[in-house]
C-alpha cells in the first residue's frame, strides 16, 4: 500500500437536527485501487464523500491522507494535497471549448497569480498541460467543439479530465455514470478504469453492474452506518447486503 496515497475516515459523525446522515463511520481505502461506496437512497454515501472532500466538517471522528490528520482542511487545501474530486452534477464551462475548459483547469494549479496583461494562450505550460489532459481522456479529436453541444457522456469525460487537471493522487468520483446513456456507457466505464491507474479511486455509484466490473473493493453503506465491507464476488453472497441493498437478482450475477 503507498502510504502517500493512503486514505482514511475514523468514527465519522454527520448529523442533520436528530438524522445521523453518516454515523461513526470508519473505513480505510485501499491505495491505488478503486474502492466503491453504494447502498440505497440516504444511505449516507454523499455525505461520506463531501467530509471525504472537505466540503462538510463532521461533528466527530477524523479524515487522514498520507497518515496526516485533514479532517480541519477545507476542499481547496485538500485538492492541493492531491485529492480530486468530480460531482454528481456536471460542473464545466459550457460556452468555452473542451481545450480552454482543460487550459483554464490547469491554469489554477500551474498559476498562483497570472499576469492580467498576458492571455493564457501565451502560456506554452499552459497549452502542454492542456494538451496531456485531452490525450489522457482522449478527446483530442473534439479539442475545439464547444463543452456545451457534446453529448452527456463526452461531459462526463470533461469533468473529469478538469478533475484530472489538478493532477490528484486520489479521485472521488460521485456518481460519474449519471445521465450517461446506453452508447456511451462502456466508453465511459473504460475511461474510469482507465484513469484510475496508479490511483487511489473512492466511486459512488448506483449501476451495479459497473460498480462490480470496476471495482477492487466494495463498501456498503446503510442508514449511516457502514454495513459490510470487501471483494464485488463477496459482496454479491453477503446475505445483509442483499437484503438491504442488492436483491437476489445480483446474487448469482
Amino acid at each position: 500500500m503507498s502510504g502517500a496515497q493512503t486514505l482514511s475516515c475514523r468514527d465519522v459523525l454527520v448529523a442533520f437536527g436528530e438524522f445521523r446522515a453518516v454515523d461513526g463511520v470508519s473505513i480505510d481505502f485501499v491505495a491505488d485501487e478503486i474502492n466503491s461506496v453504494i447502498g440505497p437512497n440516504g444511505a449516507g454515501k454523499t455525505t461520506l464523500m463531501n467530509v471525504l472532500s472537505g466540503r462538510l466538517t463532521p461533528q466527530r471522528g477524523e479524515v487522514r491522507f498520507g497518515g496526516r490528520d485533514i479532517s480541519r482542511d477545507n476542499a481547496h487545501q485538500r485538492a492541493k494535497a492531491g485529492i480530486g474530486r468530480s460531482f454528481q452534477i456536471t460542473k464545466i464551462f459550457p460556452e468555452m471549448t473542451v481545450f480552454e475548459n482543460f487550459r483554464l483547469a490547469a491554469q489554477a494549479r500551474l498559476f498562483r497569480l497570472q499576469p492580467f496583461w498576458r492571455p493564457a494562450s501565451g502560456y506554452a505550460s499552459l497549452r502542454i498541460a492542456a494538451e496531456e489532459i485531452l490525450e489522457e481522456v482522449g478527446m483530442t479529436g473534439r479539442r475545439d467543439q464547444l463543452a456545451e453541444t457534446l453529448s452527456h457522456g463526452d461531459q462526463r469525460a470533461l469533468e473529469l479530465g478538469i478533475t484530472l487537471a489538478t493532477r490528484p493522487r486520489v479521485l472521488l468520483l460521485d456518481e460519474p455514470l449519471a445521465g450517461v446513456g446506453e452508447k456511451e456507457m462502456e466508453q465511459t466505464v473504460a475511461l474510469i478504469a482507465r484513469v484510475a491507474r496508479g490511483r487511489t479511486v473512492v466511486l459512488v455509484e448506483h449501476n451495479i453492474k459497473a460498480v462490480m466490473e470496476l471495482s477492487n473493493r466494495v463498501f456498503v453503506m446503510n442508514q449511516g452506518k457502514l454495513l459490510a465491507s470487501g471483494t464485488p464476488s463477496q459482496m454479491r453472497t453477503n446475505a445483509d447486503v442483499r437484503a438491504a441493498y442488492l436483491g437476489d437478482d445480483h446474487a448469482a450475477a
